[in-house]
């Protein structure tokens, strides 16, 4: 048995080399601490809010797909930005509409089902509505907008256009 400090402590197994640490403020030689499970990185370098709030929002407005239009739909804004695996994203889309269906594919990979969080407003037949709902599906591409919270309820004729900004956990 070996004591430190006036520690009674029985140590089983060795790892790396040197004394044992019993200081206050003792000064370690490069560590492995491992992933902490809590604290703040207030005094750290690497992760900085200016890091994480300065990361790009990529425009991929040529690379989604939109359901429930006749013809090509105008897209005002199509950009996300991807923060760990929260994705962030703002649509703005306008068209014709024929279809009671709305959906946005090749958007990344959902994580999980969600209702999406975030901020919706969409025309539906040249009326403005206030309640739009995004929703995805574990390992989906595809966002169904719905024109209130339960079906998709789209009229299939005049303008459908929706203004969102929402995230959810990718992948």
């Amino acid at each position: 048995m070996t004591t430190n400090n006036s520690v009674d402590v029985g140590l089983s197994g060795s790892t790396g080399t040197g004394n044992f640490v019993g200081a206050t403020s003792p000064t370690l030689v490069t560590p492995a601490l491992g992933t902490p499970s809590s604290g703040t990185l207030t005094n750290t370098t690497g992760y900085t809010v200016s890091n994480l709030s300065d990361a790009a929002w990529t425009d991929f407005s040529g690379t989604i797909g939109f359901t429930g239009f006749t013809g090509s739909v105008t897209v005002t804004a199509a950009r996300y930005k991807l923060i760990g695996k929260t994705l962030f994203y703002f649509i703005d889309v306008t068209g014709t509409s024929n279809a009671a269906t709305f959906t946005i594919t090749g958007m990344p990979v959902a994580s999980a089902f969600a209702t999406l969080g975030g901020s919706y407003q969409g025309i539906n037949n040249s009326g403005v509505i206030s309640i739009v709902r995004a929703q995805t599906t574990a390992s989906s591409t595809i966002l169904t907008i719905n024109r209130d919270t339960f079906s998709n309820g789209w009229a299939s004729t005049g303008t459908k256009a929706v203004t969102m900004m929402g995230f959810y956990e990718t992948v």
